[in-house]
């Protein structure tokens, strides 16, 4: 089982759970993995591409909790009840914006592979975690990333990495706190289809590739000067 609960600085999400049920997590995610080089055709897997977008998405995801699998993120002692006995859970911490752009993406892959009752009972556990630590930090604001959680995202696109990456870079400048969580919905909605936001961002970025006569694969989101080292979880 896994518990949840949002970072002291209101940054992300802390996951906790033993060894064996992270391996159940990190097994599951690769298997919703759409992606050329796992073997898999994806519907719409771009010939030109290195690695999907949602692949990267995913990957990053799992990547933490293969660190937490490792012991390399977060360690806590915990007393088995009735026996008395001593042990330890294993943890990791993810950013509420890159939550959000993982349960969008993997709902969406979940519809091309066959998916098991265990397979929809962990999707559940991870949205209803989030869904309680959100109104957990702010009742009104965690209403509002509870809805985002229901393909609201252009996940379809080939920019959906990217626009993660520019929501994320420009949550985590605001430094933490309350009142950065609650900016959380309107950064987010660079990648909610239909938008402003995700329109300009779309011409913005297509300009940029056919003036640099590039792919999206070819550039990265500028966070030149920002040490992601050294933020305050």
């Amino acid at each position: 089982m896994l518990e949840f609960s949002s970072t002291k600085n209101y940054v992300g999400i802390q996951f906790w759970g033993s060894q064996q049920t992270l391996e159940v997590l990190y097994n599951w995610i690769y298997k919703f993995i759409l992606d050329n080089e796992s073997g898999i055709e994806s519907p719409w897997e771009s010939e030109t591409m290195i690695q999907n977008p949602r692949t990267k998405i995913m990957s990053s995801f799992a990547y933490e909790i293969r660190k937490a699998m490792q012991g390399s993120r977060l360690v806590k002692e915990v007393t088995i009840p009735y026996l008395e006995e001593q042990s330890y859970v294993l943890g990791s911490e993810i950013t509420f914006v890159e939550y959000i752009f993982f349960i969008n993406t993997i709902k969406a892959n979940m519809l091309y592979k066959p998916t098991s009752k265990k397979d929809i009972a962990i999707l559940l556990l991870l949205e209803d975690g989030f869904e309680r630590v959100c109104k957990e930090v702010d009742y009104k604001t965690g209403i509002e990333l509870s809805s985002l959680l229901d393909n609201q995202l252009d996940v379809q696109s080939p920019y959906i990495f990217h626009m993660m990456c520019e929501a994320q870079l420009e949550f985590l400048k605001m430094g933490g706190g309350k009142r950065a969580f609650k900016t959380i919905p309107a950064l987010v909605s660079i990648a909610e289809a239909f938008t402003q936001k995700h329109s300009h961002y779309v011409k913005t970025i297509e300009k940029t590739l056919k003036r640099l006569n590039c792919t999206i694969d070819e550039i990265a989101v500028n966070d030149e000067g920002f040490d992601y080292e050294a933020v305050k979880w």
